[in-house]
């Protein structure tokens, strides 16, 4: 079995933001739009508008003064998804809004050729690069960055430590271990003086991407875990209530503590607790970002991640596919469209002749948002796509009745199952799987490891 991939994305919080063409982020200004909405980076002003949606400028710009006096520009770009929480972001351009969604709290951001190029302000890197451009030994992530865009900076710690970045935490990595800190803290102040602190908690895999979290209290890590761009979290009794920035449910809770009203979700959020927020809404959209996998080892000057298989040449009467191993999982063959959406079919599905000849099926499902980072996912039906979403290495999992049974290769209760069905004794967890699928399993034990392996 080959082990597949996942990567993931975390869109970061307010934070300097970058030129287009390559040119460095520029510290300067977005003072009046920090203070006037909750998405504003400095550089940048950011304006809320109905449906969801943000309009992005770079502050002090032509049009941000247009947009100002008339409202809405009649030509722009619109980027679904790009913004924080998952907001629909606009703007005049598109290099605006790919600057925006790049730009992080201490860190310098370049975007060349579709790619982020990151580095700590004041290194001897990045004088490097602006004097001589890219660099002979650098660091990739494929994948792993805002909107899906590949991260390179110059070393692991530069590229892990801005892919992990949350408003209100200042992150370091150490020995492969990510410590969190609140910003300002004293406790941050004391390991930048003296390294690690005689009194800390270590929660392993709790971190993104299954890394090891360290930090001066269980507090900070779950506050940490928890947190996303968009959103304003709170941690009480276990369970995360949620809610959008700014907003009116927000300054309620704020005041009142629990409202009358609330939707939750069991287990179905980091770390497994148990969401609450105002509205479906909030919760589905809070959950949405959240669901992002492990990110893409760092390479070293990589090849193109992008290969084809089965064939070095193909036939003149196919389709070139992009057939990616990072989404592979054993039993199916995952591919890349051009517009950047994963389809996936079990590897001897009839509709892959059919896929590699034309680009794309007639008849397709399509689950938006399902698949590793966030991907789209489209597959000829939708037991497909549930079965590869489910699938993990080391397990071996069933569909039914869209739950997931899960068992160890080999195991009594796999023969079992196979034998009469659903066995006498098993354990649930609702809702706690991907896509929030409810697991079911002969004992504890297994269905934790299996949670654990798929965790975001």
């Amino acid at each position: 079995m080959r082990r597949f991939i996942l990567f993931f994305a975390i869109a970061a919080a307010a934070a300097p933001g970058c030129k287009s063409g390559g040119e460095k982020t520029d510290e300067s200004g977005g003072g009046e739009a920090m203070a006037t909405s909750p998405y504003g980076k400095p550089g940048f002003t950011a304006v809320p508008a109905a449906d969801n949606r943000i309009w992005v400028f770079r502050t002090g710009s032509k049009e941000l003064a247009e947009f100002q006096q008339k409202g809405e520009l009649v030509k722009f770009v619109t980027r679904p998804g790009a913004g924080p929480g998952g907001m629909t972001v606009r703007s005049a351009d598109a290099e605006t809004i790919v600057a925006y969604a790049a730009a992080r709290d201490g860190f310098v951001t370049f975007v060349r050729e579709n790619r982020i190029w990151v580095f700590r302000p004041g290194t001897k890197d990045l004088a490097e690069f602006e004097k001589s451009g890219e660099p002979a030994k650098c660091i990739t992530r494929p994948l792993a960055g805002p909107m899906r865009m590949t991260v390179k900076g110059p070393d692991v710690d530069t590229v892990t430590e801005y892919l992990c970045a949350k408003e209100g935490f200042v992150t370091r990595c150490e020995d492969s271990r990510l410590w969190v800190f609140r910003a300002g803290s004293k406790e941050l102040a004391e390991f930048e003086k003296q390294g690690e602190l005689a009194k800390h908690v270590t929660k392993i895999g709790a971190g993104p991407g299954g890394v090891t979290v360290k930090a001066p209290d269980s507090e900070t890590i779950a506050a940490y875990v928890v947190a996303n761009d968009g959103f304003a979290t709170f941690v009480r009794d276990g369970r995360i209530w949620v809610f959008r920035k700014g907003s009116r449910d927000l300054a309620e809770f704020r005041k009142t503590g629990e409202p009358a009203k609330c939707i939750t979700r069991p287990l179905a959020g980091p770390m497994r607790m148990t969401v609450k927020g105002p509205d479906t809404e909030t919760v589905d959209a809070y959950l949405a970002v959240m669901v992002r996998p492990a990110p893409a080892p760092a390479v070293t000057n990589p090849k193109p991640a992008v290969t084809m298989e089965k064939a070095d040449t193909p036939k003149p009467s196919e389709v070139p596919v992009a057939e990616v191993t990072m989404y592979e999982k054993a039993g199916f063959v995952a591919a890349l469209d051009d517009d950047g959406r994963l389809w996936v079919f079990r590897e001897d599905a009839k509709e892959i002749a059919e896929f590699r000849r034309q680009g794309e099926l007639t008849k397709h499902v399509t689950r938006i948002g399902a698949g590793p980072g966030g991907i789209t996912v489209k597959g000829p039906d939708t037991a497909t796509i549930l079965e590869y979403v489910a699938a993990s290495d080391g397990f071996v999992t069933y569909i039914r009745d869209e739950r997931i049974w899960v068992f160890r290769p080999d195991s009594k209760d796999l023969e079992e199952f196979l034998k009469s069905g659903e066995p006498a004794k098993c354990y649930t967890r609702i809702g706690a799987g991907p896509l929030r699928m409810t697991v079911k399993g002969a004992d504890v034990e297994t269905i934790d490891a299996y949670l654990a392996a798929v965790s975001p």
